[in-house]
């Protein structure tokens, strides 16, 4: 006799396979779950009270160094990047004005060669 009155193959269970099945299912539920009980009530305890008393004190032994390492990165780091800044605003100063000395330099080497004044050339925009 079948659970369900179709023909679903393998799928379909027949009824004293689930007359076997779920009291042996919920036997096995019973005793794990006292089981279970029994040592949770018993272990779980000692070993929170072992953690409280051990734990906490070890992570912060270690993580106060850690956090003033990743502090001190941090402000590296803004040191670096502040220099980088400074840099790059020096070296465009200082193109700026070898722009403007490389016209002049230009100007006053064709009118050696020439032997003639040239006007002066006005510098190229800076971009």
């Amino acid at each position: 006799m079948h659970l369900v009155p179709a023909d679903l193959g393998p799928v379909n269970p027949r009824v004293h396979d689930w007359a076997y099945a779920l009291p042996l299912l919920a036997l096995c539920y019973l005793l794990l779950r006292r089981v279970l009980r029994r040592a949770e009530g018993a272990e779980v305890p000692e070993a929170y009270e072992a953690y409280e008393a051990t734990g906490p004190s070890r992570e912060q032994s270690t993580a106060l160094p850690e956090a003033a390492r990743v502090e001190e990165r941090r402000e590296r780091g803004a040191v670096i990047t502040a220099g980088q800044a400074r840099v790059e605003a020096e070296r465009a100063s200082a193109e700026a004005e070898l722009r403007c000395q490389v016209a002049e330099v230009a100007s006053e080497l064709a009118s050696r060669s020439v032997d003639d004044p040239l006007p002066a050339v006005a510098p190229p925009p800076v971009p």
